[in-house]
């Protein structure tokens, strides 16, 4: 009677471990064998789940594989440097079954733009599902609708032009390039170049601070 009722508290215990899930394990990888291309290899212990999650990454990856192909092949740019890095900024903090990773892609041509082209992925996955999180999604870490948190993301944007001559333009939606840090802090990540001037570089505001 006994054994049996071992048997079936580590079952329950499994059970339970599987339901509220952990920590994914993240491994690095080789890109098509250049030494200089990176990306992440993510592990749950739920091959459905990891699937969906490396699919997005690997997506990420062969697009801006293939951007650098047409750069050679069609538009004849002598593409020189082309890189690829990432940084795990959230894994289950605070038991909350996501994680985020920051997938960073950069390509520059000798014959090409006078600036490198610089990628910042934010990629935001629950860790239960592997679905890609959405802003429609962080209600339910609290940050109420969509409106009220464009607002204080609007005066956290304001906060950065300030005394600086070169400024970021203003937003009129959640942008879905996301991120949650290590304390589960909720940054919105704008790539080099799409809301301020070159120079300004990527911007990362943090809701919290």
């Amino acid at each position: 009677m006994r054994k049996i009722f071992l048997v079936t508290l580590v079952a329950v215990i499994l059970s339970l471990q599987s339901f509220c899930g952990a920590a994914a394990t993240v491994d690095e990888a080789i890109f098509n064998g250049n030494e200089n291309l990176k990306y992440p290899i993510v592990h749950t212990g739920n091959a459905a789940v990891d699937k969906k999650i490396n699919s997005v990454i690997d997506g990420l990856m062969q697009n801006f594989a293939m951007e650098v192909k047409t750069d050679r092949r069609e538009h004849g740019i002598n593409i020189t440097v082309e890189n690829a890095s990432f940084q795990v900024m959230c894994n289950d903090a605070k038991n909350s079954n996501v994680l985020s990773i920051i997938l960073s892609q950069s390509k520059y041509g000798s014959n090409g733009p006078a600036h490198p082209t610089n990628y910042a992925h934010a990629l935001t996955f629950d860790l239960t599902t592997g679905e890609r999180l959405t802003t429609s999604d962080l209600a339910k870490f609290g940050y109420g609708d969509s409106n009220s948190l464009l607002q204080k993301l609007s005066l956290k944007l304001e906060e950065f032009n300030a005394n600086r001559e070169l400024k970021a333009s203003k937003v009129t939606s959640l942008p879905e390039n996301f991120y949650f840090d290590e304390d589960f802090h909720l940054h919105f990540l704008f790539e080099q170049n799409s809301i301020a001037h070159y120079a300004v570089g990527a911007i990362d505001i943090d809701i919290q601070n």
